[in-house]
């Protein structure tokens, strides 16, 4: 688990450098996903934020949040700096969109 939050606050230190941090956060899967996922447990460390959804009101496609998160699950230092070597900015994989609020429960970490 604390290799888990070392490997997550790596990935969010890295997209921070790249200029790619999307207003993530840290987060625990609280629960098992229906049907099942080749990628989320309950208890893995992932990274997650916000969905937007485009919405009609005094502005058109006026962003709001939609109750909804997008999980990710953040690579290794390791695999980090094998993109990079590719010139590849990536530093997450399995995104998964549309997860409810209730899958996810946010670490704070100092």
């Amino acid at each position: 688990m604390v290799l888990d939050l070392r490997r997550a606050n790596h990935c969010l230190d890295a997209q921070k450098r790249n200029g790619t941090y999307r207003d993530a956060r840290i987060g625990i899967i609280s629960r098992d996903f229906p049907g099942g996922s080749p990628y989320y447990r309950k208890g893995d460390v992932v990274l997650f934020s916000p969905d937007f959804e485009l919405t009609e009101g005094p502005y058109l496609n006026t962003p709001r949040k939609s109750g909804t998160f997008t999980v990710e699950k953040p690579m290794s230092s390791e695999e980090i700096a094998r993109q990079r070597s590719n010139r590849s900015l990536l530093t997450t994989f399995g995104t998964t969109v549309n997860v409810p609020k209730s899958y996810v429960d946010e670490v704070l970490v100092k």
